[in-house]
């Protein structure tokens, strides 16, 4: 008897109860919307998902996390930095009430503006999926379930100089 995808994959579960489930589920909710700006939420909610950030931990911890999973050269770090950085500075810009909100009408021919605006979104948005669906797939080649971030404290073994 076929179940469908979904009763195979996640037991027929609707909540996410992994983090590999909720970044799953985070990126059908990008599918299931019109590429605007709350996309960019669900795309970060699977970002963090993926990549165990903690509060507080922005952008430089999931750089750090993408160049390895990713399997990136260090040549890309910087290009990386800054299209996570303009994701992220969107992501917040929404959350914190700095983002130029759309009329909910959204006529171009009241405001032409509308048309650069969502297009600027939407390639944000573009690349935003590219990479969560990425690291998905990385996720699934390299066979693993997930991450594990570990900190590491290390004692100094001799004083610095005095600087």
């Amino acid at each position: 008897m076929y179940l469908g995808t979904r009763a195979l994959i996640w037991g027929g579960t609707q909540i996410g109860d992994s983090k590999a489930a909720r970044a799953v589920f985070a990126l059908l909710h990008v599918c299931k919307s019109e590429m605007d700006i709350t996309s960019i939420i669900w795309m970060f909610h699977a970002f963090e998902a993926i990549y165990v950030t903690r509060v507080g931990e922005s952008v430089t911890g999931m750089v750090s996390r993408m160049m390895i999973l990713l399997d990136l050269p260090v040549s890309q770090k910087k290009e990386l930095t800054k299209t996570l950085r303009t994701l992220y500075d969107e992501r917040s810009a929404f959350v914190h009430g700095g983002y130029r909100v759309h009329h909910p009408l959204n006529s171009e021919q009241l405001d032409p503006r509308l048309s650069d605006s969502r297009l600027d979104t939407y390639e944000l948005c573009r690349t935003g999926f590219n990479l969560v669906v990425l690291s998905i797939q990385k996720l699934i080649e390299k066979e693993w379930f997930g991450m594990e971030v570990l900190e590491q404290v290390q004692r100094v073994r001799s004083p610095e100089p005095n600087v």
